[in-house]
């Protein structure tokens, strides 16, 4: 078994006390509980798909499909016929019929008639070719059957057409209006390999002049056309599709998903491809039921604007029964945008979350949840971070103050608006720039009895929110990057998507910084009064064990930082602790515990255990990027219990 660079110098660390590892006790949660809403009336946004089918045969178009990214079956949203804010309102309903469990994006799954038998069938993207399901159903809810998968014409199955990070998007359309169902495909993240070099990126690397060294991510959209018949449906490997007089390649930035859909109304097959941040249309000014010859492209404007408001997960468009287009987005934030008039086509109103009753509390992926009592009403709320830069406030609405019940989420404010860490320079380089990987912590910062925020980020620094309301009724405004004070003094410099840990831990009675630098070390930002008894930084230290070394808790290259750090006396001395979240990708659920052992003069010295806590009993491993731990004590009997958020946007409760 390989060992990455930073785990040897942990363990080499952790080596410097072996009796103290030999005596390790550890705190293992067991029997943990998935966080919801509690009242199965309560409606809420929600990180959900956007396939829409008629699931029920009810006469309604239901939501349907797998949610990004986990390996859960795809779940099914019922029409309700009623709407919320005046978009349609869809309730919890079940799984779905869908024989098929594995990683992958939601739109990998698409559903459509591949045979003209007028029954439904799915296909879904694998490693091994796209797999045919069909619906074994006449009346009620629909179920899928595996069948097989789509055949090449030259015999075998269909082969994907192209590599790319994510195994392609479907879709299923009679294209050249010939009568028979084509497939259609978008691959997304072509060049991985060469975006994300070995050796070409990492702290202070990858970006030069504002340009990203390494190569693009690309993304394109392959017709494979049905050459077959309706019971024996035949694919060509795959025609690149083209467009505008040129006849240029349709390449997008990392994404291109094809929906077909005719926009216009002119009842031929139009081509809209959702990217990165936008959709575009490439209108089909071909003749009808003839090859189509799409022209240069049009990009679609919500409310007036041309991008999507988060990166996209995936998408679906249907037409309604007063003619206008639907476009529906699913993602952190399942959305939903009308066509504005038929005869003009590319204008759409703004895209709206779609309401779901009885949602799942999730919202984003790698949901970073930190407790607190926000609102100053005594229960332990929660405020919480994800993958694309938004911070949300959960109201404890339990009424014994337990995690039993909350309130929708709200959007954390500051200077009135809404908080969101987008568009900055990463070290994955321009495809991450929608995603701001919030990252917040709540304390007194300023030491005036009310809470603020300070937020990890995609940035290599921590942001400061301070509140200027009250102690019930907070107001964010937004004073910037954390700075230091020192001969080269600036702003406090960080490893990226890091948490920082904010607490006493020399027991002067002020809060102080924790975090991790450049070199995933972790690190100790002292905090001071100056002489006009302003809250100051100390340049950053390193914590150290019983003979001197430096703790390494991260990766390196582009692996550095993404450590979730707490500050808490975990073992009740007296002393506050330090806890981190380990390297990324080790899913043993443990966390690196470094027990206070206090000043020995300018060190801070600490004993590491390298699994004191371990979060246990889980059907599946739920970490793949972080094992974050969040301590709380919402029955307040002085006991540690844990919170973690999860990649895929849900939080657990583990209680000892």
């Amino acid at each position: 078994m390989w060992r990455t660079q930073s785990q040897t110098l942990c363990l080499i660390a952790l080596a410097t006390c072996p009796a103290a590892v030999a005596a390790e006790q550890p705190d293992k949660f067991t029997r943990p509980v998935r966080l919801v809403y509690g009242d199965p009336a309560t409606i809420a946004p929600m990180m959900g798909p956007a396939m829409t089918v008629d699931w029920d045969r009810d006469g309604r178009m239901d939501l349907v499909g797998r949610n990004y990214w986990w390996p859960e079956p795809p779940k099914w949203w019922r029409n309700t016929g009623r709407k919320h804010k005046g978009v349609t309102l869809f309730e919890r309903a079940g799984q779905g019929g869908i024989d098929e469990q594995r990683y992958g994006e939601p739109s990998c799954t698409m559903i459509g008639d591949l045979d003209g038998d007028r029954f439904f069938d799915a296909i879904v993207s694998t490693p091994k070719g796209f797999e045919w399901h069909e619906d074994t159903t006449t009346k009620g809810l629909r179920r899928f059957q595996r069948r097989g998968f789509l055949q090449s014409a030259f015999n075998g199955n269909l082969p994907m057409p192209e590599k790319g990070e994510e195994h392609p998007c479907c879709w299923l359309a009679d294209f050249d209006g010939d009568g028979r169902t084509d497939l259609l495909t978008g691959t997304r993240s072509v060049g991985m390999d060469r975006y994300f070099p070995m050796v070409g990126i990492g702290f202070g690397q990858g970006w030069k002049d504002g340009t990203w060294l390494p190569r693009d991510l690309t993304a394109t959209v392959w017709w494979h056309r049905n050459v077959g018949d309706n019971k024996q449906p035949r694919f060509s490997h795959g025609t690149l599709l083209t467009a505008g007089p040129g006849r240029r390649a349709i390449t997008f930035f990392d994404h291109a998903e094809p929906v077909v859909v005719d926009i216009d109304g002119d009842s031929r097959q139009d081509l809209l491809v959702g990217t990165l941040e936008g959709v575009v249309v490439f209108r089909n000014e071909g003749k009808p039921k003839a090859m189509p010859r799409l022209d240069g492209g049009h990009a679609l404007t919500f409310a007036g604007r041309e991008e999507l408001p988060y990166a996209s997960r995936t998408f679906f468009a249907f037409r309604d029964d007063k003619g206008l287009v639907h476009l529906r987005v699913g993602g952190p934030l399942a959305s939903e945008a009308v066509q504005l008039d038929k005869n003009k086509p590319f204008a759409f109103g703004p895209l709206r979350t779609i309401p779901f009753r009885g949602a799942e509390l999730r919202l984003d992926d790698f949901a970073v949840p930190d407790a607190a009592d926000w609102d100053g009403d005594g229960k332990i709320d929660l405020i919480v971070g994800g993958q694309d830069g938004w911070i949300w406030f959960f109201r404890n609405l339990d009424p014994a103050g337990g995690v039993g019940r909350w309130a929708p989420p709200v959007w954390l404010k500051a200077d009135d608006q809404v908080i969101r860490f987008v568009g900055q320079e990463c070290l994955q380089g321009p495809v991450e720039k929608l995603w701001g990987y919030s990252n917040p912590t709540v304390a007194d910062w300023d030491l005036d009895g009310d809470l603020d925020l300070v937020c990890g980020s995609m940035s290599d620094t921590y942001h400061y929110f301070e509140n200027v309301g009250t102690r019930t009724r907070p107001r964010l405004t937004a004073r910037g990057p954390l700075r230091f004070v020192g001969k080269k003094g600036g702003e406090v410099s960080t490893g990226w998507r890091s948490r920082p840990g904010v607490g006493d831990l020399d027991g002067d009675g002020l809060p102080d910084l924790v975090g991790v630098d450049g070199k995933s070390r972790l690190c100790w930002w002292q905090r001071y009064r100056d002489d006009g008894g302003r809250l100051r930084l100390k340049p950053a230290r390193l914590p150290v064990d019983g003979n001197g070394r430096p703790f390494v808790v991260a990766g390196h290259w582009r692996h550095v930082g993404r450590t979730k750090i707490v500050v808490c006396d975990w073992d009740h001395d007296g002393r506050a602790d330090v806890l981190c979240s380990p390297p990324i990708a080790k899913n043993g659920g443990h966390q690196f515990f470094f027990g206070n052992q206090g000043l020995q003069g300018d060190k801070l010295v600490m004993k590491p255990e390298a699994k004191r806590i371990i979060l246990d009993n889980l059907n599946f491993p739920p970490f793949t990027h972080y094992n974050m731990c969040e301590p709380v004590d919402f029955d307040g009997d002085g006991v540690w219990e844990v919170l973690a958020g999860f990649d895929r946007g849900y939080i657990y409760y583990w209680k000892q």
